[in-house]
């Protein structure tokens, strides 16, 4: 009952940069190919193959940043220690990574 906000949160900044690496070693690879699809829509031209490979880069490059935004919201207003910071990092893109492997597992049927 007070309307003072007290930051309580003991991470610190090795904390913070393995949650950048581990956001980096998950997240990179998704942001880079995003961005090749979008890049190799000029061997195309104005066609059909070009417009969903523009889509398809855009909507890959798009969902990874709404990941990464998501995940750093989070973990700003959820962490309490370094430990939670890594804990919930590696959940969130545990559960990001699980659509990709329902993915393969249904294409191998």
């Amino acid at each position: 009952n007070n309307l003072e906000c007290r930051n309580e949160s003991d991470v610190t900044s090795i904390g913070i940069i393995f949650f950048a690496l581990l956001a980096l070693i998950f997240l990179l690879v998704d942001i880079l190919n995003g961005l090749k699809l979008v890049w190799g829509t000029s061997k195309y031209g104005f066609s059909k193959e070009s417009f969903q490979m523009f889509v398809g880069g855009c909507s890959l490059f798009s969902i990874t940043c709404l990941a990464l935004y998501a995940t750093v919201v989070y973990n700003v207003a959820t962490s309490r220690s370094n430990v939670d910071m890594i804990f919930n990092t590696v959940i969130l893109f545990f559960v990001n990574d699980l659509d990709e492997k329902l993915f393969t597992s249904l294409r191998m049927i």
